[in-house]
């Protein structure tokens, strides 16, 4: 029974030491378009356009010609995000993970996570 608590303790001795190391990942960028309400481009500090796909965020899809029509509320989701990314391109992304070939992560700019409650220090 020691052996197991002492084990659990050394665990989440290694996660504590080790979360302040996953903000190293976060990068500095640049929005440049608006894809629809929880997709973006954003260009890094060396100039690559990077498809990011905001963590934890579902909004209605645009039209993909060809495919679809665009789902209701669609364009004013995009809209606001539009609104929030042009008043403040400056952004610094904390990826989460990836997935169909996009970036997903936690988009920052101005101190305040837009899709997270907590500041960026």
């Amino acid at each position: 029974m020691k052996m197991n608590k002492t084990i659990i303790i050394g665990v989440f001795i290694i996660i504590a030491i080790s979360l302040p190391f996953f903000d190293a990942l976060a990068w500095p960028g640049e929005v440049i378009s608006v894809h629809d309400g929880d997709t973006l481009t954003v260009r890094n500090e060396h100039g690559h356009a990077i498809k990011v796909r905001l963590y934890g965020i579902d909004c209605p899809e645009m039209e993909q010609r060809g495919k679809w029509g665009a789902q209701p509320f669609a364009k004013e989701a995009q809209l606001f995000v539009r609104s929030l990314t042009r008043r403040h391109p400056q952004v610094e992304v904390e990826p989460m993970g990836e997935s169909y070939g996009r970036v997903v992560a936690i988009i920052a700019t101005t101190g305040q996570k837009k899709n997270g409650a907590r500041n960026v220090s």
